[in-house]
């Protein structure tokens, strides 16, 4: 897993996609409520 960071006094995970997927589906077998967030910015390295 990446580096945990603080964001405007929260706590986020900065995850790959693929670590992102495994957290969700840890979620679902876990059968308790989660919250996410998702940051949808995208780089253009073009």
């Amino acid at each position: 897993m990446n580096a945990r960071m603080t964001l405007m006094g929260c706590q986020v995970d900065n995850l790959t996609m693929e670590e992102t997927l495994g957290k969700v589906e840890g979620f679902i077998q876990s059968g308790r409520p989660h919250q996410t967030f998702a940051d949808v910015t995208h780089k253009d390295t073009a």
